[in-house]
């Protein structure tokens, strides 16, 4: 057990200060986790002043999560330190960062699913998160030194709170960086943006904050300087976190200036609380949308969403507060159903919203299924932001029996990932396509200009850092190539993925900017390290040697041929045996 213990304070502020002893009355509880006495009937008694305090113990937590919970919860409410720590997520709005011990080999800590190990992260958080001004904004790949205080516990995670009379010492990191191609002709390209709160700062009255009106402008610009200088200005864009179509229509003007060419932009309001929506953006020189809609359905499970556009039976709820964005676009002579989507979020627990996206995750499949004809279901892109880890179960629903394909599963495991929480790095922003459309991807990469970076560089514009932190979400990004009816690739045939591995050839942190020269890539058609799969929804790992390497694409018709031929094999084995038993 802890030789510590969390005292809870409630309205009350009595005049104690580190190095009192002191004598406690109260009743101990449990708060979420976190062994505490109350405030309720708390008496203190101040006995003694500056008593030396007891020497911190070094914390190594170990890798995996249930250890990981036993050996923090001998140390909660003890002092600890951590001598020298790597960060691997970066300072939040919530006056903190997460670290592991710098010993560790690694230099990150990818999530992949709910059981993957990631109890070797420290959290650390600010004395106060009333004054955060002076705590140090860190990026992932910086060294800190200094971490000292008591472990805490709240929302899930075990937390070191920096004492005041603590400096931080960090060693900063340099900012890498690493070109996105343009696309060639015959080729588009697309990304999948969530914008995080984009939405103009206003008041009940519906009047604009002027205070905060200066930030916004600094948000939109860095958000059109991303789009311009990162990604080349995409073909298609799927975007979350859309506040109106005013803000689209502001981000379109600016856009104009730097792209050289006006998006046509597609938003339809849905039903969600706080107003953000779905929406894209297309370049009308080579995108013609020709119908969009929401797809919003009823379901039993139960959900906390209000929408007065439909009406539901008794027992079911509307499930989507985002509702998927359906556009139907051609590009060339093609046509393409481009589903864009932003799945309930983790706010109320893990656990407790995860069936809620795996029910809209089922959904969409089965509104894929029943409002895409024959023609176009060979042409489908899913994108967004799914709240899920990329093996999650929802992740598995929409990719079971190659229904579609995540694309991004293509890339190096260092660099697969969109999202930081609490220190791990996660894949919630997907690209997935419909089977035959993976066979024509000629590029798959993800910018990772936003998850690696501090909140506080979130109002920068100057230099580099007009192109960080624009967003909290890293931002996928893929090229096509429009299908050649007259040179098209057997099924069998092996295609080299060249530009693929010179670009996803990094070391993390990576950013993607066009402020090197553009990279030139191989034309028609590169299947750029998509898919060996050896099951449903079933990718290899690569391994540190062969980052980058070429991946070579299996058929899925021969592993469907070869699963009826081992099928049918063991039923004729199994009639045998039964035969013989019988005998």
């Amino acid at each position: 057990t802890s030789d510590g213990i969390a005292v809870f304070f409630g309205p009350t502020s009595p005049p104690v200060e580190i190095g009192n002893l002191v004598q406690i009355d109260g009743i101990v509880q449990e708060y979420y986790g976190l062994t505490e006495i109350g405030y309720q009937d708390l008496v203190i008694d101040i006995l003694n002043r500056k008593r030396p305090l007891p020497e911190a113990v070094n914390l190594i937590p170990p890798e995996e999560n249930l250890r990981s919970l036993e050996y923090n919860e001998k140390l909660e409410g003890m002092l600890v330190r951590l001598e020298r720590g790597l960060v691997i997520g970066p300072t939040h709005q919530g006056c903190g960062f997460a670290a592991i011990n710098g010993s560790s080999p690694k230099n990150r800590i990818i999530a992949r699913s709910e059981a993957s190990p990631v109890g070797e992260i420290v959290n650390i958080l600010n004395y106060t998160d009333a004054v955060c001004s002076a705590f140090p904004q860190v990026s992932v790949g910086e060294i800190v030194e200094g971490i000292n205080g008591p472990l805490t516990y709240e929302f899930g995670q075990f937390k070191i709170v920096q004492q005041e009379d603590h400096s931080i010492s960090l060693q900063p990191n340099s900012i890498k960086t690493t070109p996105l191609p343009k696309p060639l002709e015959g080729h588009f390209s697309v990304a999948t943006f969530n914008l995080n709160d984009f939405f103009l700062p206003v008041a009940d009255n519906n009047e604009i904050l002027k205070n905060e009106y200066e930030k916004w402008d600094v948000k939109i610009d860095k958000v059109a300087a991303t789009i311009y200088d990162v990604l080349h200005c995409p073909t298609i864009i799927g975007l979350q976190e859309v506040g109106n179509r005013d803000v689209l229509d502001e981000l379109v003007r600016r856009l104009d200036k730097l792209c050289g060419f006006t998006y046509e932009p597609t938003i339809i309001e849905g039903p969600d609380a706080r107003g953000i929506d779905n929406a894209a953006l297309t370049n009308p020189a080579l995108v013609t949308v020709e119908a969009s809609q929401l797809h919003q359905r009823c379901d039993r499970t139960l959900t906390a969403v209000e929408d007065p556009g439909i009406s539901c039976l008794q027992g079911q709820y509307p499930l989507f507060s985002r509702p998927p964005l359906e556009l139907q676009v051609r590009v060339g002579e093609e046509e393409y159903s481009i589903f864009i989507n932003h799945f309930k979020s983790k706010r109320g627990g893990e656990k407790e919203t995860a069936p809620i996206r795996m029910a809209q995750a089922n959904m969409l499949r089965t509104i894929i299924e029943e409002t895409t004809t024959d023609e176009l279901a060979r042409r489908v892109i899913v994108l967004g932001d799914f709240n899920d880890y990329e093996d999650s179960f929802s992740g598995q629903e929409l990719t079971r029996d190659y229904f579609l394909v995540n694309i991004l599963k293509a890339l190096p495991p260092e660099s697969r990932y969109s999202y930081n929480f609490g220190g791990a790095s996660q894949l919630v922003d997907w690209i997935l396509v419909s089977r035959d459309l993976a066979e024509q991807v000629s590029f798959v990469s993800i910018a990772h200009v936003n998850a690696d970076y501090p909140i506080g560089w979130q109002d920068k514009i100057d230099g580099i850092k007009s192109l960080l932190r624009s967003s909290d979400h890293d931002i996928p990004f893929s090229i096509f190539q429009i299908e050649d009816k007259t040179e098209k690739a057997s099924d069998s045939e092996i295609l080299e993925p060249t530009v693929v591995s010179k670009v996803v050839e990094y070391a993390a942190p990576l950013i993607a900017t066009a402020a090197v020269e553009d990279v030139e890539y191989t034309a028609p058609p590169i299947v750029t390290a998509v898919i060996e799969q050896a099951g449903p929804d079933s990718f290899p790992e690569a391994s540190d040697e062969a980052a980058g390497d070429s991946v070579r694409i299996i058929d899925p018709k021969i592993i469907v041929t070869l699963s009826i031929f081992l099928a049918l094999l063991t039923l004729l084995l199994l009639g045998v045996k039964r035969a013989v038993d019988q005998r």
